[in-house]
């Protein structure tokens, strides 16, 4: 390792350099700021080092100093990153800091804070309004590198690339020994010329950054939806799906990319029969209200966890009967089933004895894999047994608007009409939903 002018007096391309540029060892060393670009790189050429374990407490020791120095309350986050934050990695002998500060911190004073030689600061900002994207050097002498070498780098909090890097090679050591392979090799050609040698690694730290972020997207992703399934547990949902709406128009779905879609099976079902149920329309009107309760419920929680949503709980349908994003578009995006010839939705755990809510959000989530396309087949049971004969007994695919499936007109009165006996002017009579197959699957799991 070359800490000293000695050192690396003693190594011979850096008196091959020397002598060519009639380079006197016998002088006295100058100020740093007086070196010119090839003595600098003589000074300090890139070197690699084996893993040091006692690197982390270097870290832990300069964080300390930096803590007492600047000041806690400038400070939102000190972070070890670089090659010698990665357990067992080749690396230059040089630990990399990011110092994550507040935005009203008084840049000229923490410049003032960090005492020069000891620190010196590189590209201060050249305005009051530039961000700072300070570094400072720690371990540069006018004779060489010193015992201990520290890059700080100041900059205000963000989802830096960096950290993303070292998390990956941490996670991925077959990844680090490559990275540790094309660092022997570029040393080769790049030991006097450092700004070289961080740009010739650049495309391998930009790939592996991409996929760091993407790994980590999805990881957080599902955490999400953990997340939500865990606050929901309470509920009694038969189903939660996690839906793209990107393909979406924009305004219907109010600028959200994202929507959660939460359903209840239903356990008591309409008669199939003239004769309507109350207990289905008792059992209906709770179910509605509990879906209300919880997707007002999620929304709130996703707020307090910083992102926006908006629950779907209290839309309302216009005068033909639609509403601006339909429920059951949320779940066929989502995966939870397909719409039926009766224009309802219908999952394989449940038929269409289920109902839904739901909520939009910006809250990054893993998603299902939509369905679109019906698997009624040829089944017409809902369309023969429909007493308002709404049912037009067309299959359902993607891009197949309602109206093509069912006469919402003639469907509301027939609501309307067998509904009278218990004054009921809202819902579905529900015939569809007793003479569909996959209803009656569920049925019997349900005896």
């Amino acid at each position: 390792m070359l800490c000293n002018i000695k050192d690396q007096l003693d190594n011979p391309a850096v008196r091959t350099i020397m002598a060519a540029s009639a380079f006197d060892p016998s002088a006295a060393p100058k100020p740093l700021d007086q070196v010119t670009d090839e003595e600098r790189a003589r000074l300090f050429p890139v070197i690699l080092s084996d893993y040091n374990p006692a690197w982390p407490q270097w870290f832990t020791e300069e964080k300390e100093n930096l803590l007492r120095l600047t000041g806690t309350n400038k400070i939102t986050r000190i972070s070890h990153y670089g090659s010698t934050s990665v357990p067992g990695l080749t690396a230059k002998p040089t630990v990399d800091i990011l110092l994550e500060i507040n935005e009203d911190t008084d840049i000229d004073n923490l410049i003032a804070s960090l005492p020069y030689p000891e620190y010196i600061c590189l590209n201060p900002p050249t305005t009051p309004s530039e961000p700072p994207y300070l570094m400072f050097l720690k371990g540069y002498t006018s004779t060489g590198f010193a015992d201990k070498i520290y890059h700080i780098h100041v900059r205000y909090p963000g989802d830096w690339d960096e950290l993303y890097f070292r998390d990956y090679l941490i996670a991925h050591p077959e990844t680090a020994d490559e990275y540790a392979a094309l660092k022997a090799k570029l040393h080769k050609d790049f030991e006097y010329d450092r700004d070289g040698y961080t740009d010739a690694k650049s495309a391998f730290i930009r790939a592996v950054t991409e996929k760091a972020r993407k790994e980590t997207a999805l990881e957080r992703m599902t955490e999400n939806n953990q997340w939500v399934e865990e606050i929901l547990k309470d509920r009694n949902l038969a189903l939660i799906g996690f839906a793209d709406l990107s393909e979406i128009d924009t305004e219907n779905r109010y600028g959200y990319q994202y929507g959660i879609c939460i359903a209840i099976a239903l356990k008591v079902f309409p008669s199939a029969t003239n004769e309507p149920s109350k207990e289905y329309y008792i059992e209906y009107k709770n179910v509605s209200a509990r879906l209300r309760e919880a997707s007002d419920f999620l929304a709130e929680k996703i707020k307090e966890r910083g992102f926006n949503a908006c629950s779907l709980a209290h839309e309302r349908q216009n005068e033909a009967y639609r509403t601006q994003l339909p429920f059951k578009t949320l779940a066929t995006r989502a995966g939870l089933g397909w719409i039926g010839k009766s224009a309802t939705l219908i999952t394989k755990e449940y038929g269409n004895a289920i109902r839904l809510n739901g909520v939009l959000t910006d809250l990054p989530i893993k998603v299902g894999t939509p369905v679109n396309a019906s698997l009624c087949g040829e089944c017409d049971k809902c369309v023969k047994h429909c007493p308002g004969h709404a049912i037009m007994g067309n299959t359902w695919r993607l891009h197949v608007d309602r109206d093509i499936l069912l006469d919402a007109v003639r469907c509301k009165k027939a609501v309307v009409e067998r509904g009278k006996v218990f004054n009921v002017t809202d819902g579905t009579c529900g015939i569809c939903i007793s003479v569909c197959p996959w209803t009656k699957q569920y049925g019997l799991e349900l005896e």
